[in-house]
């Protein structure tokens, strides 16, 4: 009787063993997985830093190209075709530059997403 009671100590000892070690384990890989996804945070506040700075500065060549266009209207009789021609030119250059400027933060911002995304697929070893 008492070989059987230490028997059933012994198997159950070496059970919690194993379900101790099974949950240090546990720890270790959700520890490494917060790590990653607070990593991942930090790279997505940069972006979205860069991006509301890259934003503003769309915003101000527009007031900028606003208050020429206000100049414009207001000089209409003292402006000669050059210049009208000149201002339409900026127009045209600060709207292909936004266009740009959002493509490839679009494309900066799906890349982060898909890198991300690829990471998370990945079996853990």
């Amino acid at each position: 009787m008492g070989l059987m009671v230490w028997l059933v100590t012994r198997v159950s000892k070496n059970k919690v063993e194993e379900l101790e070690e099974l949950e240090k384990q546990k720890e270790s890989f959700y520890g490494l997985e917060r790590h990653k996804m607070e990593r991942f945070q930090a790279q997505v506040e940069n972006f979205v830093v860069h991006c509301q700075m890259q934003v503003q500065e769309l915003r101000n060549k527009i007031n900028e190209l606003k208050a020429i266009f206000v100049e414009v209207k207001a000089n209409n009789e003292h402006l000669n075709g050059s210049e009208i021609a000149a201002a339409e030119m900026r127009k045209s250059e600060l709207s292909a530059a936004n266009y740009q400027i959002r493509t490839q933060l679009q494309k900066q911002f799906y890349s982060l997403f898909l890198e991300k995304k690829t990471k998370r697929a990945l079996p853990v070893e």
